[in-house]
């Protein structure tokens, strides 16, 4: 019984710990998470976690209780590997690991900051530019000003990505290219003297003067 349960839940430790990882590294290649509804995957297999890290606490209890101590060992040592493997851990991110590899299928650092001068030049004194279907309504000078950027920058990849829903905030001289949503959180990338004090977000190195975050 408890050998049993040892395998099973070592099994399902290891295995829903990695597909995290997985699920995340292919939402970040996607520009988007992936959802199961309108949760994203990574909830229900967190969720699988946490279930199955409850059951090794009981069994190693009771592995203990019988005297079973290699059963009780072999659970803490998976519980120790999962949490090393896990998102969690140095909060490392798949998700922008997935993100960074699109972007270098899709581009270049060196087209990215080309394509952030451009945005510099025509807005100097910075402001916010809307990818189409981000707009609102026309007519206004948002829509105005957002519609001039993008004819100007609409010929690079790396901008459509998520169904043009990119939103560029441009504040000299950093700007920064987000996606996302209230729900499904925020992510993208920062060129130029980019904050590495944000709190709420994860960060990774894309190049120098370079990083990709997500946040809420």
């Amino acid at each position: 019984m408890v050998k049993r349960l040892t395998i099973a839940t070592s099994a399902t430790i290891i295995v829903a710990v990695a597909a995290i990882d997985l699920v995340e590294f292919a939402g970040g290649y996607n520009a988007f998470p992936i959802l199961l509804g309108f949760f994203p995957a990574s909830f229900f297999l967190l969720t699988l976690t946490l279930f199955a890290i409850c059951v090794a606490v009981i069994v190693i209890f009771v592995a203990l209780f019988r005297r079973q101590v290699r059963y009780a060992l072999i659970l803490i040592a998976v519980l120790i590997i999962g949490w090393l493997l896990s998102p969690r851990f140095l909060a490392h991110s798949a998700f922008l690991f997935g993100l960074a590899v699109r972007l270098r299928q899709l581009s270049s650092p060196a087209e990215i900051r080309r394509v952030a001068q451009t945005c510099l030049t025509l807005m100097p004194s910075g402001g916010r530019v809307f990818a189409p279907q981000k707009i609102m309504g026309p007519g206004s000078y948002e829509a105005e000003q957002s519609k001039r950027v993008w004819d100007a920058i609409g010929g690079h990849p790396f901008v459509h990505l998520d169904d043009e829903r990119c939103v560029i905030s441009v504040e000299p001289p950093e700007v920064t290219f987000e996606w996302g949503g209230t729900l499904p959180g925020y992510w993208g990338i920062c060129v130029g003297r980019c904050r590495d004090d944000w709190a709420r977000t994860q960060t990774i190195p894309f190049a120098e003067g370079m990083l990709l975050f997500r946040g809420d």
